[in-house]
C-alpha cells in the first residue's frame, strides 16, 4: 500500500521545434485549493482537467509566490487551440495541458505563463501554477510572427 502522494509539474515552451522554456512549474495556493476542492467531490472526477486554460503574461521581476493568484501582467488572449490528456503509469498519473497560439497572435514580450483549472468550491477558474523569469524559469522572449506558440504543462501526481 502506497503512503504519499508526490505532486510535480513542469512546463515546455516551444516555437516549432525551438525550446524556448522547459522548467518545473511553481505551484500556487489557488491550484491546491482547486485541487483540494476536486478530491472532496469524486462525484465530478475529471471536471477540474476538463475546463482548463492558459494565459502569458508581460511581467518580469515579480517572483511567484504561494500567495500568488493572478499573473502579474496577463495577456488576456486565449489559446487558440487547448487540449488535455491524463496518462496513467504503473505509480502515477500524468495531466498534460497544451495550449496553441497562432502564429502572430501574442507580439508582447513573454515575461510568465499560467495554468488555470477550474474551482469547484469557488465555481470558478483559478491560477494553479505559474512559470515566470522571476523566479530563473526561463528567459524573457519575444514570440517569432510567422510561428505559432506552444505551451506543454505536465502534472504528475506519483504514488510512493
Amino acid at each position: 500500500m502506497r503512503d504519499f502522494v508526490k505532486l510535480e509539474g513542469f512546463v515546455v515552451v516551444r516555437q516549432g521545434k525551438n525550446v524556448l522554456a522547459r522548467s518545473r512549474n511553481h505551484f500556487v495556493s489557488g491550484g491546491l485549493k482547486a485541487l483540494a476542492a476536486f478530491l472532496m467531490m469524486p462525484d465530478t472526477a475529471g471536471y477540474a482537467f476538463s475546463d482548463a486554460t492558459m494565459r502569458v503574461g508581460t511581467n518580469t521581476v515579480t517572483a511567484t509566490a504561494f500567495s500568488t493568484v493572478e499573473l502579474t501582467a496577463k495577456v488576456d488572449i486565449a489559446p487558440d487551440t487547448l487540449s488535455s490528456d491524463l496518462s496513467p503509469g504503473s505509480n502515477y498519473h500524468e495531466a498534460k495541458f497544451t495550449a496553441t497560439w497562432d502564429a502572430g497572435v501574442i507580439t508582447d514580450t513573454i515575461g510568465e505563463a499560467g495554468l488555470y483549472l477550474y474551482n469547484l468550491l469557488e465555481t470558478a477558474q483559478v491560477l494553479f501554477s505559474r512559470l515566470s523569469v522571476a523566479d530563473d524559469d526561463f528567459y524573457p522572449f519575444t514570440p517569432a510572427p510567422a510561428l505559432p506558440l506552444t505551451v506543454e504543462w505536465y502534472v504528475r501526481f506519483t504514488f510512493e
